[in-house]
């Protein structure tokens, strides 16, 4: 996991430079899901695209992997526009979210988060979403840990 956040910052780092975010990734040393590491890969790079795009100039965004137990959990925690209620209970009922703009107007298909619920459930892992309008988001998601 500790390879995977650095691939994914350095794939980001540009964007969130140019929209002057803070953007900060940590990870514990040795940790290891049992997963596809290739759809593993897409599912952050989904998030983190997400975190920056929803996020106004001068906010940040955070990465984030632990193991607890037999699990892996991931976050990518933002400061951006966060999600109305309404869309959240949409998402957690029909599994996906309507298009918006990003905070620069960056085009979305609101697609991506479909996609990361389906690609998590593939390798047996969860998505988790806490969000407040104004406030940002937290998107956790778990995958079984590697014996």
């Amino acid at each position: 996991m500790e390879d995977l956040l650095k691939e994914v910052s350095s794939l980001f780092q540009h964007m969130a430079l140019q929209k002057e975010l803070t953007f900060t990734s940590e990870a514990e040393q040795g940790i290891s899901a049992y997963a596809d590491p290739v759809l593993v890969n897409i599912v952050l790079r989904n998030l983190v695209a997400n975190a920056i795009k929803f996020t106004r100039k001068g906010g940040s965004v955070h990465i984030k992997a632990w193991q607890e137990l037999d699990k892996i959990y991931c976050s990518v925690t933002d400061t951006g526009v966060g999600l109305k209620p309404e869309y959240l209970e949409q998402f957690k009922k029909e599994g996906y979210l309507s298009s918006s703009s990003g905070t620069d107007q960056e085009i979305g298909t609101g697609l991506g988060l479909q996609l990361v619920k389906d690609l998590l459930e593939k390798n047996k892992g969860t998505l988790e979403i806490e969000s407040k309008v104004e406030v940002g988001s937290n998107f956790t998601f778990t995958l079984p840990a590697a014996k």
